[in-house]
């Protein structure tokens, strides 16, 4: 019989059938972890050093110690970049998981005595993080000043790719994206928030007026809102893209022509006579979501919590705000059907008196 030694063998651990056993990564950290990351994202030790706010020698070791530790090497070296190779590809998904986790975990712990602390990714329409948001998340960095948001502004395609990614602890988003879309990514509901669409133009157009087809429109129409216009009679053909409704509205307010925006926004320049308004106005709900792949943390909790009195006073402004325009305009239209009556009036009692007067005596 093969006597079998029972000494360790040199270099990485070997099982009993003789197949090496991984290392042990118990010298791993979560520093050397993000570091891999950096060099992974930027393609270059030197970018990813100064990302980091370390020099490239130290950035180096860390990323050899790392190698190390794993007993394999994950990059592939060309000239002055560098490149994952298949180790490294592996490591690049699950080291994003890892950190993620940690960072998920730090932020949903409440350290004892010290209140509220973490950070909130939260994904917005430009519209509503550049006119409602600050306000309200400034009273919420005062309420909870232990919590810190960080506000991404995209359109309702890219926060569906935040979502499904993880990459935002919360979003708000046009709830048709969510709900209607087979590809939309599993969240769960938290708030909605309804709200009117305005049709704007230049200052001074009629509001029963409906934009020609060679009107120029500024913004991003999707097939829907396409759809809804055309049934007010309103056909958009080619628009010019803006990265968002505040830059639509200056183009409106420069009187180069129509776009569809938020009545939050639509209204200050509006009632200051800068553009015109369309008489048409459609809705859309707003939903504050969260991936479904896990808990909302506390510090979403608490934000969910904050807004939702916040979105209502909104809405409830909106709905006074609409029945006072409502009863304004009927007032007028009444005035000017009085008018116009006791013009028709005036105007036949002077007739009778000039027919009077032609009579013979």
């Amino acid at each position: 019989m093969k006597r079998i030694n029972a000494a360790a063998p040199a270099g990485p651990a070997a099982s009993m059938f003789g197949t090496p056993a991984p290392p042990a990564a118990h010298a791993l950290t979560l520093e050397q972890l993000r570091l891999f990351l950096a060099a992974a994202r930027t393609g270059n030790f030197t970018h990813a050093a100064e990302q980091s706010f370390l020099s490239q020698s130290a950035f180096s070791r860390q990323i050899q110690a790392l190698e190390s530790a794993l007993g394999v090497e994950l990059f592939d070296r060309v000239g002055r970049h560098v490149r994952l190779n298949d180790a490294g590809h592996v490591l690049e998904r699950r080291a994003a998981e890892i950190v993620a986790r940690v960072e998920r975990l730090a932020h949903e712990v409440v350290p004892a005595g010290k209140g509220l602390l973490g950070t909130i990714r939260l994904g917005a329409q430009q519209s509503l993080g550049v006119r409602l948001l600050p306000t309200w998340l400034a009273a919420f960095a005062q309420r909870y000043p232990g919590v810190y948001v960080n506000l991404l502004l995209r359109n309702n395609e890219e926060l569906l790719e935040l979502l499904r990614g993880d990459s935002v602890d919360a979003a708000v988003v046009d709830e048709r994206f969510v709900r209607n879309r087979p590809n939309a990514p599993r969240v769960r509901f938290h708030l909605s928030y309804r709200d009117e669409l305005w049709v704007v133009g230049p200052k001074g157009i009629d509001p029963n007026a409906r934009p020609g087809p060679s009107a120029r429109w500024f913004g991003q129409f999707e097939g829907e809102r396409r759809r809804q216009l055309a049934q007010y009679g309103i056909v958009i053909g080619d628009s010019t893209r803006t990265p968002g409704g505040e830059v639509a509205l200056k183009f409106i307010e420069a009187g180069l022509g129509y776009t569809l925006l938020p009545e939050f926004m639509a209204r200050p320049s509006w009632k200051a006579g800068r553009i015109g308004r369309v008489g048409v106005t459609l809705t859309r709900s707003l939903a504050l979501v969260t991936p479904a792949s896990h808990a909302a943390s506390p510090c979403v909790e608490r934000l969910v919590e904050f807004l939702a009195p916040k979105w209502k006073a909104e809405e409830e402004r909106q709905r006074r705000d609409t029945e006072k325009e409502t009863a304004r305009a009927a007032r007028a239209a009444k005035a000017a059907k009085a008018a116009k009556g006791a013009g028709a009036g005036g105007s036949a009692r002077e007739k009778g008196k000039a027919g009077k007067r032609r009579e013979p005596t």
